[in-house]
C-alpha cells in the first residue's frame, strides 16, 4: 500500500548508477509505473550556479531529465511508455524529458497517478463500529488487491483513528469537572463532525478512503475585556477556548498532564486543571476591573464637559488626542480664536481637571512693541 497525492518531495534519491558522486538518480512508484529522474554531467539536466548542495545531491540541480517506465503485462521487468509526454510534455521522439523543473515533474506526477483507475470507499463512523473488517468484505469482496490481512488492517485504524483523540478528551474533561468547573456553567464539550479522506495506491487503482468520525473538544469560559485601537467602544463579553495539552521537555517530548491557553494566559505558561481554573478568576477579576475603570473614565470626562460648556459657552469643548481612541482622559477647550487649553481628566481624587498645555494663537501677531506692551500691562502684578 503506497499513499497518494505524491510530490517531487517523495522521490527516492541515490547516486548516479553510472556518474557515482558526480551524479544523482531518483525513482518513485506510481501504481504499475515507475518515474524515473536524473541529472549530471552529459545529462539533460542543469545544475545551480550556486549550490550548497553536493552533485550527488537533487537540491544540487534546478532542472532533470526524466523517463517512465511501466510494468510489463506478461513476464517480468518494465518498458519505457512515453504515453504521458503529451501537450507541455514533449519528449521529440527521444522517449525521455530533458530539462523538467520540480514544478513541471510534480505536473507530471499528477498526470500519472490521474490515470489510474479510482476507487472511492465511504465509513459512516465507522469507529463506533467494531465490525468494520467484515462489512469491508462484504461490500468490497470484488477488490482483490485490499482483501488482504494487512490492508484491512490498516484501513480499521484508518477508520478509527478519532478514537484515541475523543477518549483523551473526555479523560481532560474530568480533570476540569474535579477541579470546580461545572458542566453547562463555564464547562462543556463540544462536539463536532470531521471528514477525512486517506488515499492509497495499490496495484493499477487509487483508492480514496472517506472517514467520518466525531472529534471532542474541552471548552472553558472566560470573561474578555474588549478594547483597543479599532474598537469605538469597549466592552465586557464571554468568551470560550479549547486549553491544549502540554508537553515536557526534551526530543521525546510527551504530555504532562497540564495545559495552556493563549486566550486565557496571553502566553504558553502550563498550569494544571486548578490552576488554570483559577487564572481563569484572575482574568475575569482583572477584565471587570478594566471595564469598569473606563466607566469611570467616560462619567468624569461627561461631567467634565459639561462644567466646561457652562463656563465657557461660546467655545468648543470636544475629545482630546490619547494614545488610544478609547480611553476619555484628555478634553480639549478650544475658542474661536483657535487657541486651545488641554486638560487631562482625572477619574480619581478631588482634581477633574489638570491642565496639561496651552495654545496661544494670538501671542505672535503682534509686529510692534506697544503690542506687547499693553498685553503686559494689563497683566497681573507677580507675587
Amino acid at each position: 500500500m503506497t499513499k497518494s497525492n505524491l510530490t517531487f518531495q517523495d522521490i527516492d534519491w541515490k547516486n548516479h548508477s553510472a556518474l557515482g558522486e558526480q551524479g544523482v538518480q531518483g525513482t518513485l512508484t506510481i501504481g504499475q509505473y515507475e518515474l524515473s529522474v536524473v541529472a549530471g554531467q552529459g545529462l539533460y539536466s542543469t545544475a545551480g550556479k550556486e549550490s550548497f548542495y553536493k552533485p550527488c545531491r537533487a537540491g544540487y540541480y534546478i532542472s532533470f531529465e526524466v523517463a517512465v517506465f511501466q510494468d510489463v503485462t506478461e513476464g517480468e521487468g518494465q518498458e519505457f511508455t512515453n504515453k504521458f509526454f503529451y501537450g507541455d510534455f514533449d519528449d521529440r521522439g527521444s522517449g525521455v524529458l530533458g530539462w523538467q523543473s520540480k514544478w513541471q515533474i510534480n505536473d507530471l506526477i499528477k498526470r500519472i497517478e490521474d490515470s489510474l483507475k479510482t476507487v472511492k470507499i465511504d465509513f459512516n463512523n465507522p469507529y463506533e463500529k467494531e465490525e468494520v473488517t467484515d462489512e469491508f468484505k462484504e461490500k468490497w469482496v470484488d477488490i482483490e488487491p485490499l482483501d488482504t490481512n494487512n490492508n484491512l488492517k490498516t484501513i480499521k485504524e484508518i477508520a478509527e483513528s478519532g478514537k484515541k483523540i475523543n477518549q483523551e478528551q473526555t479523560i481532560k474533561h474530568q480533570k476540569f469537572v474535579d477541579a470546580g468547573w461545572v458542566e453547562g456553567n463555564n464547562l462543556k464539550l463540544e462536539k463536532e463532525d470531521r471528514e477525512t479522506d486517506h488515499s492509497f495506491i495499490i496495484g493499477d487503482t487509487k483508492y480514496i478512503i472517506t472517514v467520518h468520525s466525531e472529534d471532542v473538544y474541552v471548552k472553558v469560559k472566560y470573561l474578555k475585556y474588549v478594547n483597543s485601537y479599532n474598537v469605538e467602544t469597549p466592552y465586557l463579553k464571554w468568551g470560550w477556548t479549547s486549553p491544549s495539552d502540554a508537553y515536557g521537555n526534551g526530543y521525546r517530548s510527551s504530555k504532562n498532564g497540564k495545559y495552556t491557553s493563549y486566550a486565557i494566559v496571553g502566553s504558553e505558561r502550563q498550569y494544571s486543571a486548578k490552576g488554570l481554573l483559577k487564572k481563569v478568576a484572575e482574568v475575569n477579576e482583572s477584565s471587570q476591573w478594566n471595564f469598569d475603570a473606563y466607566i469611570k473614565q467616560r462619567q468624569a470626562f461627561n461631567k467634565a464637559k459639561e462644567i466646561l460648556q457652562d463656563k465657557y459657552p461660546k467655545a468648543t469643548v470636544k475629545k482630546g488626542y490619547a494614545r488610544y481612541d478609547h480611553t476619555f482622559r484628555k478634553i480639549d477647550l478650544v475658542f474661536k480664536s483657535g487657541s486651545t487649553i488641554h486638560f487631562d481628566v482625572c477619574d480619581y481624587g478631588d482634581t477633574l481637571l489638570r491642565l496639561d498645555k496651552v495654545i496661544d494663537k494670538q501671542r505672535l501677531t503682534y509686529d510692534n512693541w506697544e503690542g506687547w506692551a499693553d498685553r503686559f500691562d494689563n497683566q497681573k502684578e507677580k507675587v
